[in-house]
């Protein structure tokens, strides 16, 4: 409780003393969050974060079968049980750790990937996946460490890939507000033979200015237009828009949150690319193993 105390301290400016009363709903808080980031720290210790994916499907008939997934990361707990990325990333971010968590997803789905391509799960006798790719999301605490993108490049050289099969997801609003950096960044890694995706996008005042100045190649088209486009014209107008312009700067583009068929066919009916949600498939474990992948971390 003291611990906690002298961090509600620091939040609310320093140079001042702060009090810990037992009802104090702030200070039990930020006692909640100094658990868990005990518990993410063990997490490391003991390989207790997980890798899960989630399908993506091509919407034309043409699409093919290549593999499109995006990766998502679960923790456990010390009960056992699996905590979504909404239980621990925020505290991650705001205790420092985001970065260190983004290393190992990132690492152990480069694995991951090398093994499925070294025996043959994946194709070979293609050098560049035209159509297949795994995303994983980048945050801006990433996107705005000057480590990162070697850490990158010796991950890439050490493990065999084929160009195009890795994309890394960017939040619109993580991407405007950290313009220069991220496009300079994705300019790097696109060299690189990695992909990226513009995630949320729509929510943002300047959506459409910005698309000029970001090298992606595709664009996920957020969640909220998407679930009642079918009844709702001014959602179904977005939408329609968003993929037109996207096709005319030569991007794709993927519906998120798709929840039942008659949201499906109005994609279909628009021509959108790519589409993903519960309706389409739930997320699963990358491997059946219930060993965690073991990635050693550069300091961030």
């Amino acid at each position: 409780m003291a611990d906690a105390t002298c961090h509600e301290a620091k939040s609310k400016g320093r140079d001042r003393v702060q009090v810990y009363h037992p009802q104090d709903g702030k200070v039990g808080e930020q006692s909640g969050e100094l658990q868990m980031v005990s518990q993410i720290n063990h997490a490391f210790e003991l390989g207790n974060f997980r890798l899960y994916r989630q399908k993506i499907i091509a919407l034309d008939a043409g699409g093919g079968a290549e593999p499109h997934y995006e990766i998502l990361v679960r923790m456990v707990d010390s009960a056992g049980n699996l905590i979504p990325p909404g239980g621990f990333m925020p505290v991650a971010e705001r205790y420092n750790l985001l970065t260190s968590i983004e290393r190992w997803v990132i690492g152990s789905l480069v694995e991951f990937l090398h093994r499925q391509y070294e025996s043959g799960t994946i194709p070979h006798g293609k050098a560049v996946l035209t159509d297949a790719f795994y995303a994983v999301n980048l945050s801006g605490v990433s996107i705005n460490d000057s480590s990162f993108i070697d850490f990158l490049r010796k991950l890439l050289i050490r493990f065999n890939l084929p160009r195009g099969l890795l994309c890394f997801e960017v939040t619109e609003s993580t991407a405007i507000s950290n313009l220069t950096k991220a496009a300079q960044l994705m300019h790097e890694m696109k060299a690189m033979g990695c992909r990226f995706a513009l995630d949320d996008f729509g929510i943002g005042m300047s959506s459409f200015a910005y698309l000029k100045y970001l090298p992606v190649d595709y664009i996920k088209i957020d969640g909220v237009f998407i679930r009642d486009m079918a009844t709702d014209p001014m959602d179904h107008a977005i939408v329609e828009a968003i993929n037109r312009i996207a096709h005319i700067l030569g991007l794709k583009t993927v519906a998120e949150f798709v929840e039942n068929e008659t949201t499906l066919e109005s994609l279909r009916a628009l021509n959108v690319d790519y589409a993903h949600g519960y309706f389409i498939a739930k997320p699963e474990a990358l491997t059946k193993t219930a060993e965690a992948e073991h990635v050693v971390l550069e300091p961030a």
